[in-house]
């Protein structure tokens, strides 16, 4: 059985943040694929803000070489 680990992202895995949110709304809305991709700049700035501001946490899925396999962002609101 593989193994895993999770760690905390940080503000230096904005870029890796930034992708697989991108890739995750091309594989809901495959046929808005181009105009997904025209907000990478948009979503990076807006991760960007959302980590320093204390906002969103993230987590980044390893495997056992040391693989990233996966990441998730939690959105921190006051409600």
């Amino acid at each position: 059985m593989e193994k895993f680990s999770v760690q905390q992202g940080s503000i230096a895995d904005l870029d890796l943040l930034t992708r697989h949110r991108l890739m995750m709304w091309e594989d809901i809305y495959p046929e808005k694929k181009e105009s997904i991709e025209a907000t990478e700049n948009i979503t990076r700035d807006w991760i960007r803000k959302k980590i320093l501001n204390n906002e969103l946490t993230s987590f980044i899925v390893r495997d056992s070489n040391g693989s990233i396999t996966g990441s998730g962002c939690i959105l921190i609101k006051e409600d």
